[in-house]
């Protein structure tokens, strides 16, 4: 009897053990799983962020080229009209400062 005892305990400490491997073995390749689908998460957002940035900056120099080309096809600008059209860009765009 105390043999039949003895493999039944023997049996009940493998399943237990075996069953606490598989709940690791799970929990980490979930965890895994999280870390990853929260990466891609945080990417996209830091994209979009980024997308925005350089739209913002792309504009604000496309302004900035613009009118450097058109004074530098202009060399008789007076002072005034610089300012007129300077003035115009900055109120269409108030990230120039200067």
């Amino acid at each position: 009897m105390k043999k039949g005892i003895w493999k039944s305990s023997i049996a009940a400490l493998i399943t237990g053990i075996a069953i606490f491997i598989a709940v690791g073995v799970l929990d980490s390749s979930e965890t895994k799983r999280f870390q990853e689908q929260e990466r891609a998460n945080i990417l996209n957002q830091l994209s979009t962020v980024r997308a925005c940035l350089e739209a913002s900056i792309n504009s604000t120099l496309l302004v900035i080229d613009s009118l450097v080309a058109y004074t530098s096809t202009h060399p008789n600008l007076t002072q005034a009209e610089f300012v007129q059209i300077a003035r115009a860009m900055k109120a269409k765009h108030p990230k120039i400062r200067n």
